[in-house]
């Protein structure tokens, strides 16, 4: 009963003044003939507007005295006075949305450290990429990636991946191996990094080197470039194989002998601004920032009113013993040495040497051996098969 009352007064209605009090009599009419009548009293009665005739005229014929009272339309009460305004509204709400969406609104970096992804950040703002800059004015991926990879020690690879208004960052500090996935491709089997070999098995292709051997990185310790015969060139296989070397692995660090402490004071300076997408018009003068040292909290919307909030800071620092700055150090420098190394290497030794390169800071340098598989497959190179050539023609 709600929800057909709900319909009616979307569709619209009307109320009827029944005069001589016959109510009950008119119910009666309206249910016999198929008209849909509500809030019926000895006096009144609402109907749709689409039947309000049809009741009139049945009142008519038996001569029940009834007026039309009140015309009640959805659309005359609630949409005709603001149905510009609706429609306005409307259409400003999608088109900033469709505009907006063309934005950054969010950045989030993943696979890295917060010390890196602090970095990145900064990088990438340099590039241009930032919260409230549209997304076709971006450089392309490879630009920011290259960005990243080269000004960032410790990042091999990068990418910024647009979702919606999400850039999304993804970044690598490990190095991974340069492996051919396809079983069935030609390859040999190279050296990572440098490093004496201390064990060599070869399951398929032909040694090069020997147990033994300084080989160097790149170099092909098993080629997938056999010789031919008398009745066949020479071709290319897909070499297999263990390569163990010993390996020396070495990071260093200068290090300072004290440290730096950062405290909010309680004191704030707030700066407003608006914001249309990508123009932003300042409410207030960031040279008139009260403080030398601040850190800055942004509440920033892609349309409206943003706020930045400059939070002063005091920096102090404290003396810490050259033991504890080595150990730290050395922490850190371990950290990057085991994400450069195959699963599975083994350390042999280490060495952790330190030297005062100033009153207050020192250098750490930090020397690690390990046995390791540093065994890698790379393609088979045209000059390879094209030697084999060679040597069978002299």
């Amino acid at each position: 009963m709600i929800l057909l009352k709900i319909f009616y007064f979307l569709k619209g209605y009307v109320i009827i003044d029944i005069i001589d009090g016959e109510g009950a009599r008119l119910i009666n009419l309206a249910a016999e003939n198929g008209i849909h009548i509500w809030n019926v009293t000895a006096n009144s009665a609402y109907v749709s507007k689409s039947d309000k005739d049809r009741l009139l005229h049945l009142a008519k014929r038996y001569a029940i005295a009834v007026e039309a009272k009140k015309e009640i339309s959805f659309y005359d009460r609630y949409l005709k006075n603001c149905g510009w305004f609706l429609i306005f509204g409307l259409l400003f709400t999608t088109v900033f949305f469709v505009l907006a969406s063309g934005y950054v609104w969010r950045i989030e970096i993943n696979g890295c450290e917060d010390d890196i992804a602090v970095q990145v950040k900064e990088v990438l703002e340099e590039q241009g990429l930032r919260v409230g800059v549209h997304k076709f004015t971006l450089p392309d991926g490879n630009t920011l990636k290259d960005s990243v990879i080269y000004n960032i020690d410790g990042v091999n690879w990068a990418w910024v991946y647009l979702d919606g208004t999400l850039a999304r960052v993804e970044v690598s500090t490990g190095v991974p191996a340069p492996e051919i996935d396809n079983d069935n491709t030609p390859c040999n089997i190279s050296a990572a990094c440098d490093g004496i070999i201390t064990y060599l098995s070869v399951k398929n292709g032909r040694a090069v080197l020997n147990k033994g051997d300084k080989v160097s990185a790149g170099d092909i310790i098993i080629s997938g470039a056999m010789p031919g015969g008398t009745l066949f060139p020479p071709y290319s296989i897909r070499a297999e194989g263990e390569v163990f070397a010993e390996t020396i692995h070495t990071d260093s660090c200068i290090v300072p002998l004290y440290k730096t402490y950062t405290n909010d004071t309680g004191n704030s300076y707030t700066i407003y601004s608006l914001r249309l997408f990508s123009i932003e018009i300042p409410l207030g003068s960031r040279s008139r920032i009260p403080f030398n040292e601040y850190r800055i909290q942004e509440n920033v919307t892609p349309f409206g009113i943003c706020k930045y909030k400059y939070i002063e800071t005091e920096s102090y620092t404290e003396q810490i013993p050259s033991e504890l700055a080595e150990t730290e150090a050395r922490d850190r420098m371990y950290e990057r040495i085991m994400k450069k190394l195959a699963h599975g290497s083994q350390k042999i030794e280490e060495r952790l040497i330190s030297e005062a390169v100033t009153t207050d800071k020192i250098k750490v340098t930090l020397t690690m051996t390990f046995r390791e598989n540093i065994g890698v497959k790379t393609p088979v190179e045209l000059w390879q098969t094209e030697e084999l050539k060679n040597d069978e023609t002299n």
